[in-house]
């Protein structure tokens, strides 16, 4: 699954791995994204889903970073497919302090339920 991850940002995340939250990881990938970059990342792991941004050159100017609302959207596409499928996921600001590459900061996690 394209941007998501098992465990650590070195071991992609298979369809079969994510089990459950297969149907909400693609709605994330499906979700619109500015100048098509999808800058979210998804890290699986011990019942969270870590959400990252992969920051692209040029994508902050004087109104913000414009990366930081795809990764609204991508939120919010994951808890409400989460949602549909039974799941209830509990959203967290809780950085679990997985090492990223420079260009890669935490935005929020999701507890699974």
């Amino acid at each position: 699954m394209l941007n998501d991850f098992d465990g650590s940002f070195d071991k992609p995340l298979t369809r079969e791995a994510a089990g459950p939250l297969a149907d909400a990881l693609e709605a994330v990938r499906l979700g619109p994204s500015a100048v098509n970059r999808q800058p979210w990342r998804v890290l699986l792991r011990e019942g969270w889903a870590h959400f990252y941004e992969k920051r692209g050159k040029g994508m902050e100017n004087e109104t913000g970073d414009v990366q930081k609302v795809d990764l609204g959207i991508a939120l919010c596409h994951f808890e409400l497919a989460a949602r549909e499928g039974g799941l209830f996921p509990l959203f967290r600001l809780s950085d679990p302090g997985i090492p990223t590459e420079a260009d890669t900061q935490y935005i929020a996690s999701y507890q699974i339920q």
